[in-house]
């Protein structure tokens, strides 16, 4: 299964890495598969048993060719990012005038194809990385990018939701954090007003009754101790 996740801002893109190889380099697997959203917590909420944690680990190591152009392809997004930066920075203390946003279109547009490659690049490493799991692990695995904007509990993440939804569980969860923390303050005595509502309420029982969030939260409990001592094995 190939389904593209990677959507990184461009602004992003310019401003953050996590250091990838150049040629020769030492590499860090668990560095380059958190950036492949392959993490121990989300292959655990996938499924994925620790003792495959290995194998995905050292896809993604020998894969030298591809983090290679990886590393390059990041050299060249700093630089275009700083050339979008100059050009936006000329065009708000110039007059407007063409030359100026012909400049600034044009180094958008250049950070924009970059991107483009390194999605590309990461996309066939996750892949690569992916050789062997089970398709259904797969498909779970896709899932997790969708909310990592957003402060839930990893076993939520085993739902597909869309971003103004997962937008509300966020809301619901900050609210019962806060009612959670007056109940224990004030008992049996606290208002009504500050109840948590039915609405919240509702959602996340819906969400945490799920089969799927039922079996990510076992998986959790029970292997992600053991995930994550796989991945600290591998250099």
């Amino acid at each position: 299964m190939n389904t593209r996740i990677f959507g990184v801002s461009v602004v992003m893109l310019a401003a953050c890495s996590i250091g990838l190889p150049t040629a020769g380099a030492q590499t860090n697997a668990a560095a380059i598969a958190a950036e492949l959203y392959l993490t121990p917590e989300a292959l655990t909420v996938a499924g994925v048993a620790p003792s495959a944690a290995d194998d995905v680990l050292s896809n993604v190591l020998a894969e030298e060719q591809m983090l290679i152009e990886l590393a390059s392809k990041r050299t060249e997004a700093d630089v275009a990012g700083e050339a979008l930066t100059l050009a936006a920075e000329a065009l708000m203390n110039g007059d407007g005038n063409e030359a100026l946003i012909t400049a600034h279109a044009q180094a958008s547009s250049a950070l924009v194809q970059i991107n483009n490659e390194v999605e590309d690049i990461q996309q066939s490493l996750r892949d690569a990385a992916l050789d062997g799991v089970a398709p259904q692990a797969v498909a779970q695995l896709a899932l997790w990018p969708q909310s990592i904007h957003f402060n839930v509990p990893p076993e939520f993440r085993a739902l597909a939701f869309t971003q103004d939804q997962w937008l509300s569980i966020a809301v619901a969860l900050r609210a019962e954090q806060r009612f959670l923390r007056l109940e224990a303050e004030y008992g049996a005595e606290l208002p009504d007003e500050e109840q948590l509502s039915s609405e919240h309420a509702t959602l996340l029982a819906s969400i945490r009754e799920d089969q799927a969030v039922i079996t990510a939260a076992a998986n959790l409990e029970t292997q992600l101790d053991a995930m994550n001592a796989a991945f600290d094995q591998v250099e």
